[in-house]
């Protein structure tokens, strides 16, 4: 899935077999599908860089969860609003 900016859905997380930093074998699948099914509609989840015990500062919020399908892989992809324009910047530019 290509970024097409903040505006349309991006990926956020690939599914399949995945390994956390002490090297212990998660379910991305059901991973994916745990974080769909919690996810509440207008109850926004905030956009941040890496994964910091505040969850601060947020760049911008999460609207809408849902997944797809890229190349036979579930894939976790996320709607944003109120994105900072420097943060949208700068992930524009890679």
């Amino acid at each position: 899935m290509n970024f097409k900016g903040f505006d349309d859905y991006f990926e956020i997380f690939r599914g399949g077999r995945q390994k956390d930093a002490v090297g212990r074998i998660h379910d991305g699948d059901k991973l994916i599908d745990e974080a769909v099914s919690k996810f509440t509609p207008g109850e926004s989840a905030p956009i941040v860089i890496g994964h910091p015990a505040e969850n601060a500062p947020a760049y911008g919020w999460v609207e809408d969860l849902k997944t797809t399908v890229k190349d036979g892989v579930k894939v976790l992809i996320a709607k944003a609003k109120q994105v900072v324009p420097e943060f949208s910047k700068a992930v524009e530019q890679g």
